[in-house]
């Protein structure tokens, strides 16, 4: 198991818990997991199942969303924010803020709210769910106000201004007293999870601020053809990067994770300065060193900026330092696994080997690996493979490791739904079923 659960590990530890007490473990001591378990659990995405005391004390049942706010986040809202109004910012996670004051064209002023008022310290005020537009408590942090870039602004919730005065007033440093709402208790002691939690906040609201918005999406959203990379290879998912080139002189630039099933290509554009585009070596060298700052790829694709997008692909083992050609034996410097085709077509013809099926077992031709029915092959061979996992699972040392290996076997049904629906030809669905759980 990494640091946090993933969600396959949350769903065994909530239908088998005594096979992944270390997941029960870590919820014990981990805010921002219980906060993941509770929501699920809420929206029914976990089995509801009788339980100890100790558990229920960790798993709480959260917040249920109102319908309202799912009718409301399905389109992007037109027009600018304006003070006192409640909206939903996207960026690497979704999340909620009060709009303080329009600072430019670009910039506002936000404070980040969440219905996590367990969650409030003292300049954090509590909304009650008659005063919110989403009928339920809010917790308005103004302690963590901050400049949030325009164009993360997706959906406009409804009006919170009932509370803007007491805004302005923990701003200028007010006490309890002055308030007409009710805030948290203060953070006493270095261990209160609320510091996590705020850790959280800073984080989400560093990727929304104007410079790190800017950096991130000019280059991706202008370069890199996402409708015809959607259009063409199912289950892609884009996601902006926006590393500038290092100085090095590889005038190379990162735009985007391109991740399809558990393959993961960086997408970057080349520009020729101090080395050309025909200078293979120099090429993969600036690969190479992106490649330090994206360390689970597992492909590097280039481009150069012209109309036809021509690219480049080099897989981690093309970007080594130099290889052993066959039938030569002499050794080779670094060489594409794919060139010369527009940047979309090599994505595809990249995407489309990745997770193309070889076969169920060593020496079983494709042809014959898909022929027949496809749901006993597909049950025979996950349930072989969590019998092996099992058996790493019994023989590990970390907690972590035995409580990750052993729940295998909870998957098996899932791979099965999963080669079902690609064999229907429903791309997407099939995507959709493991979607939620995150790279390694």
């Amino acid at each position: 198991m990494t640091d946090h659960p993933r969600s396959s590990e949350l769903l065994a530890a909530a239908t088998e818990p005594r096979a992944a007490g270390s997941v029960w473990a870590h919820l014990a001591t981990c805010l921002t997991c219980q906060v993941i378990v509770g929501r699920l659990r809420a929206h029914g995405a976990l089995p509801t199942r009788s339980r100890g005391q100790a558990e229920s004390n960790i798993v709480e049942d959260g917040p249920t969303l109102p319908h309202g706010l799912v009718d409301a986040v399905v389109e992007r809202t037109n027009g600018v924010p304006a003070p006192g109004e409640l909206w939903r910012v996207v960026g690497a996670e979704g999340m909620i803020v009060l709009v303080r004051r329009l600072v430019d064209e670009e910039t506002i002023d936000a404070v980040p709210v969440t219905l996590d008022i367990e969650m409030a310290d003292d300049q954090t005020l509590i909304v009650p769910s008659d005063e919110s537009p989403l009928a339920c408590d809010l917790a308005v942090f103004v302690g963590f106000r901050s400049h949030i870039h325009v164009g993360a602004f997706a959906n406009r919730l409804g009006g919170l201004s009932s509370v803007a005065a007491d805004v302005e007033l923990i701003a200028r440093g007010a006490t309890r007293a002055a308030l007409a709402h009710t805030v948290g208790p203060a953070v006493a002691h270095a261990d209160d999870q609320r510091l996590e939690y705020q850790q959280i906040l800073r984080t989400l609201l560093s990727g929304l601020a104007p410079a790190a918005w800017v950096r991130a999406t000019s280059h991706s959203d202008r370069e890199v053809p996402t409708d015809q990379l959607m259009a063409r290879i199912d289950g892609l998912h884009l996601h902006p990067v926006g590393l500038e080139p290092d100085g090095s002189g590889s005038e190379l630039v990162v735009l985007a994770r391109a991740v399809c099933l558990n393959s993961v290509v960086l997408i970057c554009r080349f520009e020729e300065g101090r080395h050309r585009w025909t200078d293979l070596s120099a090429v993969a060298a600036a690969c190479r060193r992106v490649t330090h700052y994206e360390p689970d790829v597992d492909a590097v694709a280039v481009f150069q900026p012209v109309p036809d997008r021509l690219a480049m692909l080099f897989t981690r083992q093309d970007l080594r330092g130099g290889a052993i050609g066959l039938p030569s034996g002499g050794r080779v410097p670094p060489t594409p696994s794919l060139a010369g085709m527009p940047l979309v077509d090599l994505l595809f013809k990249h995407f489309d080997g990745s997770v193309l099926p070889t076969s169920w077992a060593p020496g079983t031709p494709l042809a014959a690996a898909v022929a027949g029915d496809l749901t006993p092959r597909s049950r025979a061979f996950a349930e072989s493979s969590a019998a092996a996992y099992a058996t790493q699972a019994r023989r590990a040392h970390i907690p972590g490791k035995r409580a990750g290996w052993g729940s295998a076997g909870s998957q098996v049904n899932l791979v099965v739904s999963f080669v079902q629906k690609l064999g229907s030809g429903d791309v997407n669905g099939a995507f959709e079923l493991v979607e939620g759980d995150p790279l390694p």
